[in-house]
């Protein structure tokens, strides 16, 4: 029963432990205003990868006490760690990603961080009063205010 239980974990730590690593989309590293931006923002995989790397973990500790026991070198504890190590790894990876990419839609206006809800009285990006980084980033008939970084009429008098 032990080594079946064994067998499972293993496998399990096997194929999760570098799921951030594989299925996680990055955010590209240059950027443009008008660009869109698709990368992950959940942290869906990396939650996966903590879950293998704390099963793959405990796998390892019992898997160390039970050949301690018996006198036998802990060559499976020791394969078994090292898949913990990987899914850690990927773990920490997959969350920096994630929140790399959280970081460079919120800097572009594509959404506001999921722990901190948008003003009410903000306006969309590219709209008059709305932020811009450059004229081309703004709608017909507005300009980007350089100091400002907001969207304005071209004839001042209309704003």
């Amino acid at each position: 029963m032990f080594l079946r239980y064994a067998a499972l974990s293993g496998g399990f730590a096997i194929v999760a432990s570098a799921c951030s690593a594989i299925a996680l989309t990055r955010a590209p590293t240059s950027i443009q205003p008008s660009d869109a931006v698709e990368c992950t923002d959940s942290l869906a995989y990396p939650l996966i990868d903590m879950s293998a790397t704390v099963l793959s973990g405990i796998l390892a500790i019992s898997l160390i006490s039970r050949d301690r026991d018996e006198g036998e070198t802990p060559t499976a504890a020791i394969g078994v760690g090292t898949f913990a190590l990987a899914a850690a790894t990927s773990a920490i990876y997959g969350t920096y990603q994630v929140n790399r990419c959280r970081r460079v839609k919120t800097k572009l206006g594509l959404g506001a961080p999921a722990t901190r809800p948008a003003p009410a009285n903000e306006r969309t990006p590219g709209s008059q009063g709305g932020r811009c980084l450059d004229d081309g980033s703004c709608n017909d008939d507005l300009k980007c205010d350089a100091p400002m970084q907001v969207c304005v009429p071209d004839d001042y008098s209309e704003f």
